[in-house]
């Protein structure tokens, strides 16, 4: 019986540590969303950090520099929302401006869309002011609404929330 109880066990064990290392074979580090600034000379990722089956949702923003072939981590997300894959970047005309928008932010009134979509995260390129509508936004970052996205011309875009 102690044997039987013993292999039983070694098993489990076995299994457990197995289910444990393939849960943690996704490490979060996973593009999730990428895009090309229109004279495509920069490129944005949208990276997931947390683990697959971890309650909170963090991502990490990198910009791309295509010619210098240089990636620069320019923002770390508070603790947002699930489902993963639901965002999308938008570029401005002249590759100036790109804004991340989604469907499951936890943003500020003001952010949402008439589609839907939530305007969550803004950049501007020439700059590197960083403008984010999130509920967890430091306060050294200002936010922006829809009146401010109308200001910029939208590369591709056929929102009438952001039209001119």
């Amino acid at each position: 019986m102690k044997r039987v109880f013993g292999r039983l066990l070694v098993v489990g064990l076995a299994f457990i540590a197995g289910f444990g290392l393939s849960s943690c074979a996704k490490t979060g580090r996973e593009v999730t969303t990428t895009s090309l600034s229109p004279d495509e000379r920069l490129r944005v990722r949208l990276i997931e950090t947390s683990l697959s089956w971890a309650i909170d949702r963090n991502f990490v923003i990198e910009l791309e520099d295509v010619k210098a072939r240089t990636q620069t981590i320019v923002f770390q997300s508070p603790d947002e929302g699930r489902p993963i894959g639901t965002e999308r970047f938008v570029w401005s005309q002249d590759g100036t401006y790109c804004l991340l928008l989604g469907r499951h932010f936890y943003v500020k009134d003001e952010a949402k869309l008439s589609n839907g979509e939530l305007a969550y995260w803004l950049l501007n390129t020439s700059t590197g002011e960083i403008r984010l509508n999130a509920d967890q936004r430091s306060p050294t970052l200002s936010g922006f609404n829809v009146s401010d996205l109308r200001q910029i011309e939208w590369h591709q875009v056929q929102l009438p929330d952001l039209q001119k």
